[in-house]
């Protein structure tokens, strides 16, 4: 728990300290300071969905967590833990979806290009958050 704790008032103490800068050099420097912070909780919150953090706090931990995040955990959590469970099985893995060479080579230039290079892995995150609301 008191990495939970020290990570937040991290995320916090960083929000205060760049809101009281204020300045357009600290901002890009907050930024990264700020996203490695928030990859942090959701580490926390992933141990959490494993069921290592705490037996009685786990859900409420993780969902705390994630929350802050934007992430939906327990739409996560059953979506990882089937994940694990097929991990490296090319038909049943949510997470993993790889292309044969066969069907790689088949593709058009454009869609090669927007399927993996920017931005379409951008656009996959929102997609993912909208498909655990239904």
């Amino acid at each position: 728990m008191s990495y939970v704790v020290r990570d937040v008032a991290m995320v916090f103490g960083l929000a205060a300290a760049a809101a009281y800068l204020n300045n357009w050099l600290v901002w890009p420097l907050y930024w990264f300071a700020q996203g490695t912070m928030l990859w942090d909780l959701f580490v926390l919150g992933h141990d959490c969905g494993h069921g290592s953090f705490s037996n009685e706090m786990n859900s409420v931990v993780g969902d705390l967590l994630h929350s802050s995040i934007l992430v939906p955990y327990h739409g996560w959590r059953i979506s990882h833990k089937t994940h694990h469970q097929n991990h490296g099985h090319v038909e049943n893995d949510e997470s993993w979806h790889p292309l044969t060479e066969k069907m790689y080579k088949s593709l058009d230039t454009v869609t090669r290009i927007l399927k993996f290079t920017l931005p379409f892995p951008m656009l996959a995150y929102p997609f993912y958050l909208a498909s655990c609301l239904g």
